[in-house]
C-alpha cells in the first residue's frame, strides 16, 4: 500500500516537471490533481528565482482548480504572499499549515520563524497606524481643490472622456472592485467576489448603488439597488473599518447607517470616499 501511494506521488511529480519544461507535450487537460502539483512546482521554481510575484500567480491557478491541495501549499503559499507584503492571508496560511501538520511537518521550525515574523511585521505596521491616527486626520486626508481638480483632469484622460462624473463613476467602480469583499481565509482573486458594489452615476440628481452577492457559484448573483438623491447632500462621505477582518464599511451620507462595504485598510476607504464625495460635487453642479 505504502509502495503504491508512493509510486503514485513521484509519477504525478515527474509528470508535472515534465509539463513544466516541455509545456507543449501536455497541451491534453491533465487531472486537477496532477495540475495543482504543477502549479505548486512552478511556483516552487519562482520562489528559487525570487520572483514571488509569478509564484502567487501559479499558486492562485492551483487554488481555482478547488481540490484540496497537499499539505505543503499552505506553507509554500503562506510564504509566498509574505514575500508580497500581504501579511492577514500570510497568517492565516502559515497557521493552517501548523494546524495541519503539527511538529512534524517538514517546515515546521521555518514556518514558526515566519509566524513570528509576521506578528512583528504587523504589529509595527499597527504602531504606524496608530501614529498616524494621533494627528488631525484631516491635515493627512486633506486634497486641495487645486489638486484634485488635476486628479479628475488625469482621470478623464485615463478613461478617454470629456466628463467629470464619467470619469470618477469609472474610477469609483474600478477601486470598488479591486476591493471588493472576499470571503474565507484563502482568497481566491481567480473567482468572482462574494460581495460587489457598483456606482452607477447616469441618472440626473441621483446615484444608484448596486450590490452583487454572490450566493452559489459564479454566475448566480442577488442584487439589490439603493437609490441616493444628491441635492443637499454633504460631499464628506463617512467611513469605519474593523482591523479584525480587514473590512471598512463606507456610511451613507444622509442616514450614516453602512452604504458599502470594501476589503481593505482605512487608507483604502479615505480614497474611495474622497472620490465618492468629488462625484456627489460633480453630480450637484449638473443642475
Amino acid at each position: 500500500m505504502i509502495n503504491s501511494w508512493f509510486g503514485t506521488k513521484v509519477w504525478l511529480w515527474i509528470t508535472a516537471a515534465v509539463c513544466f519544461t516541455f509545456g507543449s507535450l501536455c497541451m491534453a487537460d491533465l487531472p486537477a490533481e496532477i495540475e495543482v502539483d504543477r502549479f505548486i512546482l512552478a511556483a516552487k521554481k519562482h520562489i528559487e528565482q525570487g520572483n514571488y510575484g509569478q509564484a502567487e500567480q501559479y499558486l492562485q491557478k492551483a487554488i481555482a482548480l478547488q481540490v484540496t491541495p497537499p499539505d505543503e501549499f499552505y506553507f509554500i503559499y503562506g510564504k509566498v504572499l509574505f514575500q508580497n507584503k500581504k501579511m492577514d492571508q500570510a497568517q492565516e496560511n502559515i497557521e493552517r499549515y501548523l494546524k495541519r501538520t503539527g511538529k512534524e511537518g517538514e517546515y515546521y521550525q521555518e514556518a514558526l520563524g515566519m509566524f513570528t515574523n509576521i506578528e512583528e511585521y504587523k504589529q509595527k505596521d499597527q504602531q504606524k497606524k496608530a501614529a498616524i491616527s494621533s494627528v488631525d486626520k484631516s491635515d493627512v486626508i486633506k486634497i486641495e481643490p487645486s489638486k484634485m481638480d488635476k486628479v479628475v483632469n488625469n482621470l478623464k484622460s485615463q478613461y478617454k472622456t470629456s466628463s467629470e462624473i464619467i470619469a470618477l463613476e469609472s474610477y469609483i467602480n474600478e477601486l470598488l472592485s479591486e476591493y471588493a469583499l472576499r470571503k474565507g481565509k484563502v482568497i481566491n482573486l481567480n473567482k468572482a467576489a462574494d460581495e460587489l458594489y457598483t456606482i452607477n452615476a447616469k441618472n440626473p440628481g441621483e446615484l444608484i448603488v448596486t450590490k452583487a452577492t454572490r450566493v452559489a457559484g459564479d454566475s448566480d448573483k442577488q442584487l439589490q439597488n439603493t437609490v441616493l438623491k444628491i441635492y443637499g447632500v454633504t460631499t464628506d462621505i463617512k467611513y469605519n473599518c474593523s482591523n479584525l477582518d480587514n473590512t471598512c464599511w463606507i456610511k451613507h451620507p444622509v442616514t450614516l447607517e453602512r452604504w458599502m462595504a470594501i476589503r481593505g485598510s482605512e487608507n483604502v476607504a479615505n480614497k474611495i470616499t474622497r472620490f465618492i464625495g468629488e462625484l456627489i460635487k460633480y453630480k450637484q453642479k449638473e443642475g
